[in-house]
Order: C-alpha cells, then structure tokens, then sequence
C-alpha cells in the first residue's frame, strides 16, 4: 500500500503478451489497444478474448467490450479534456504570480477531488519555496517557508529526478526509502495524510520549475475530512489517469508560471522606472518634494473607493486593475515635462534670488557711505524691498511705494548714477502674487505640455495608453481656463479631471513649499470647493473625495517625509 508508484502510466494492451493467439485478431486488438485502462480489468479482459474461437464472435465481444466498458473512459477523457480547456483559460487569465499559484492548486485539487494541495517553486538552484496550500477540511494560517532540495524530502526528490511520485499511504512508506514523510503538519493541526501525489513542473524545455503536491483523494468531493474515521473511510488512491492529467496540467502551469513571472518582472521594472522618474524630475524641483507620490497616492485611493461605491453619482463608475495602474503612472509622471523647464525657475522661492538681493544691498551700502546721514532712511527702503521679495499678496500701498522707489538713483562705485532698482528687479519685485512673471510663469506652464509629449513617445501597452493624456490634461479646467490646451468639460477625461482637483488639492496642503505656508485641510477643502463652484473643477468628484475622506490617506508625517513605494502606493485602500 504505501509503495511509491514513480513515473506512472495506466496499463494497455501493449503490456499483455498475446503472441500465441493468430493474427487474425490484431486489428481488434489494435482497436481496444486505444483505450488505456487499469490493468487488472485488461487482463480480465484480454482472458475473455483469448476463449473465443470464432472470428464474427470475437468481432461481437470486440464491439460489446468496447461499447459496454469504455464508455465511461470515453466519457471522462471528454470531460477532462473540457476541464483541460477552462483550467488553462483560468491560467491564462490570471493578474498576478500569487493568483496564477492559488489558481494552480485550487484547479487542480478540484479535477481529482484532493482534500488538500500545496504548491512549491523553485527559488535559486538549492531551494524550493512553499508558495501556496490549500485544506478544504480545516482552516490551516498559510506562513510561507524555504525548503532545500534533496532527496530526503518528497518534493526535493521530485526535483531531483524530475518524475511525478504517488503513495496509496504516506505512513506505509518503506524505511529503506531514500525519503520521509514530514507528520509534523498533522500532529499540529490534527490532521490524517493518506493518498499523496507530487509531481514536478516542467517548462517547454523540460526544466523542472516547481512541484504541486495534492493530498487525500476524495470519493466524493463534499465529504469533509474531520477525523481519522473520515479518512480511512473517504479517501483513495490517486489512479493512473489522474497522475497523467495532473502532469498535463502541471505542464501548463509551469509554462503559465514563467510567463507571469516574466510579466511580473516587467511590472516591477516598470514601476522602478516609474519611481526613478519621478525621484529626478524632483531632484531638479527641489521644492515639490514627494509632491507626485502624493499625489499617487490620492489618485489610487479616489479610484479605489469610487469603485467600491454603491450608491451616488459614481455607483456605476468602476476602475479595473489596469485602469488603476494607469492612474498611478500618470500620476507619478505628470510633472516629467519639468525636466524642459529651467531649473532656476523651478526652484524660485522668492522673487529675486539670495544673489541679487545682494547686489541691491551692496548698492544701498555704497549709497550710506556716500550719504551717512540718510542710513535710517537707506535701511528702511533694504527692509521694505526684503519684504516684498517674500512671494506674499502686494496689496496697493506697497505696490505704489514699490514704484517710487523705480525713480530713486545710487551712486555706483565709479560714482555714478544709476538705478536702485534695475527693470528686471522692479519687474520681479512687482508681482502681486506668488514669485513668477508672466514670461515665468508660461514657460513653467509648458511643463504640461512637454509632459504629454515626453510621454506620447513611449511605446505604451493598451492598458496604459491614455497615460499621456491624462498627464497632458491635470491643469485643464472645466470651465476653458485652463492650460495647455484650453479644454472644456467633457473634453478633459475624467482621469485628467481627478488628477485637477488631486494636484490643487496636495499643493495647498504641502508642508515642503518655502513660499507659502501650508493649509489646513479644513481650509484646503474650502478653496477646491470654490474652484468648482467657479466652473474649473469637477464638483462631483470633489463632494466624493470629501465625503469618503480621500485626502485622510496622507498623514502630516508623510506631508512631511513621503517613504512609501510604488507597490505600497498602488496596495492603498
């Protein structure tokens, strides 16, 4: 009983020596040949032809053998064929390593009415990794652990010699086998291992990659396997046929494997690349730091639980796997078109720089010296024009001072005159809000654009198309007051639409911006909600992003230091 069968196949009548019988009978003996069944019933069968001595008779059992007891064969190799079919359509279809591994086992448990199922892959050349396990008789906590290959286990065997092993008993295993079986896992959960079958995974090239081990065939696949009874009752051996198709199957699942283990190997390069971007556009911007992982952030949350929405607007808006993806690398990229932006401009803070702040100063010293008994006086318009280089509201009052200061000449170091304020300062100095010119602030606004044509370049897969656009269109406004393109609403996508309000949203509340200080949320929430009701954001989107508190994804510290990754960013709820 606890033999080990190795390398298995249903017995045929290609086994039976029926060399004495006359010729005339091969072509039945060809057509039975076709039928592979347990041997046992062969002989049985093989006994009844060899007593006939007529030919029509032989003919007549031929048929009648044929008819009677392979039909149920016939009937199973179509259905497994069938099941052959929708297993491979489920590997196929799987969206990840880990659902690809679960599918496997669940698959292949159900076609051969396993209790039980694990699956092991290959990590290096000396490990095997236990990937996945299923007990449909108890709840068993899955804790993932490495295994080395050898022969001393059952799946480091298998591995080993590449060939499929089956025991009718575990606990029957020969002691001079060169393996055991581990009863550990029954002792702890109170378990009874019986019928075992491991088989190895082989790829198109017959390299071994894994090894799925099923566990207690099942008479019936309801019974429940509560106690010892239970087994000894329930539970069989795994025939011939099933350790054929499971090696069918584990082939296609080994191929299946690979393939998402290479399609995962591109998605996290992809993601690096992605990360890596966003990381050297805000190396330049050095004041926008951790500003477009934030903004990812936001973006897969308010995808996420708009799709999780029953009720509302957005009840029959839902956002696939991919397309949440696409949110996220758009989200993550929109800011790419920086990189054709000058970096001075990017990393203004104030109007002038700390460099001609000094100039203007040297020139009022050289002015004190030239005139000691107006110093008060001198030192009072420095302070004022320090002031005003800070990027705050220039109310008219000062503006106007601002502009008599524009006739007030200094004598140089050649003592000459000349202006306090050259063009270009006063032109600076003279913005009423923020720290850009208008010339300034058109070539920052063409970051947008260089986005959506920086990204148009890259050869994305259909799931990730609309990447461009949507990083082309977060400044557009609803009402056609936006840039680049002066969209209006619905001609904005709604991806472009979420990642308006997002952007507005996180640049107000950033801790990490030296020319204004940060909002509260309370407040932040205010002024969105009055850029929708003035036609340039979606309202809807934003009464949702309020209502189901997206924005509580962000905490101060990550305002502060944003460290999660890009797989960390596309798990949040």
């Amino acid at each position: 009983m606890g033999r080990a069968r190795r390398g298995c196949r249903s017995g045929s009548f290609s086994e039976i020596s029926c060399s004495n019988r006359t010729s005339r009978y091969d072509g039945h003996l060809r057509k039975i040949r076709k039928f592979r069944r347990p041997e046992r019933k062969i002989r049985s069968d093989c006994k009844a032809y060899c007593y006939c001595r007529k030919k029509s008779d032989f003919e007549k059992v031929t048929d009648t053998l044929i008819s009677q007891n392979y039909q149920k064969e016939i009937a199973s190799l179509k259905s497994r064929d069938k099941l052959l079919l929708e297993i491979t359509s489920l590997l196929t279809s799987a969206k990840s390593l880990d659902s690809l591994l679960e599918t496997i086992v669940s698959s292949l448990c159900n076609v051969t009415n396993s209790d039980a199922g694990s699956l092991y892959i290959l990590e290096g050349k000396e490990k095997l990794k236990f990937a996945v396990a299923l007990n449909k008789s108890k709840f068993i906590p899955f804790k993932s652990f490495t295994l080395k290959i050898s022969k001393e286990n059952i799946a480091g065997y298998v591995v080993l010699t590449g060939a499929p092993i089956s025991f009718d008993d575990v606990y029957l295993i020969p002691a001079d086998s060169p393996y055991k079986f581990n009863s550990e896992f029954d002792k702890k959960f109170n378990y009874k291992t019986k019928s075992m079958v491991t088989i190895p995974m082989k790829n198109r090239i017959g390299k071994v990659v894994g090894v799925v081990q099923l566990i207690n065939k099942k008479r019936d696949s309801s019974i429940l396997l509560n106690s010892v009874k239970d087994t000894e009752q329930n539970v069989i051996s795994f025939s011939e046929a099933d350790i054929e198709f499971i090696t069918l199957l584990a082939s296609q699942a080994a191929i299946a494997i690979e393939r998402q283990s290479l399609y995962d190997g591109i998605e996290r390069l992809l993601r690096g690349i992605v990360e890596s971007s966003a990381k050297s556009i805000e190396s330049r911007d050095k004041v926008t730091g951790g500003h477009s992982q934030r903004i990812a952030a936001y973006m897969v949350v308010l995808a996420k639980r708009i799709t999780k929405c029953n009720e509302g607007i957005f009840k029959d808006k839902h956002f696939s796997s991919e397309e949440i993806k696409e949110l996220f690398i758009a989200a993550m990229l929109h800011d790419i078109g920086k990189i054709g932006v000058r970096e001075y401009l990017l990393n203004k803070q104030n109007k002038l720089t700390d460099n001609r702040m000094e100039v203007i100063r040297k020139r009022i010293e050289m002015q004190i010296m030239h005139e000691p008994s107006r110093k008060e006086e001198w030192e009072e318009n420095m302070k004022f024009i320090e002031e005003i280089n800070i990027p705050t509201y220039l109310d008219d009052a000062r503006f106007k001072k601002l502009l008599e200061l524009k006739e007030v000449k200094v004598k140089n170091y050649k003592n000459e005159d000349e202006p306090l304020l050259m063009d270009f300062e006063l032109e600076n100095l003279s913005i009423r809000k923020g720290n850009l010119t208008e010339a300034e602030r058109k070539q920052i606004e063409m970051h947008v654009a260089h986005s959506e044509s920086i990204l148009s370049t890259i050869p994305w897969t259909e799931d990730l198309s609309k990447v461009p656009l949507i990083a082309g269109t977060h400044h557009e406004k609803l009402n056609g007051k936006g840039y680049p393109k002066g969209l209006k609403g619905n001609e904005i996508p709604f991806g472009g639409k979420m990642l308006a309000v997002v952007d507005i949203f996180e640049a107000l509340t950033a801790l990490d911006r030296p020319y204004k200080r940060a909002m509260s949320i309370e407040k932040a929430l205010e002024i969105i909600r009055v850029e929708a009701k003035n036609g340039a954001l979606d309202s809807d989107i934003i009464e949702f992003f309020i209502h189901y508190k997206c924005y509580d994804v962000i905490t101060d510290e990550m305002r502060k230091k944003f460290t999660l990754t890009a797989e960390e960013i596309l798990a949040l709820e």
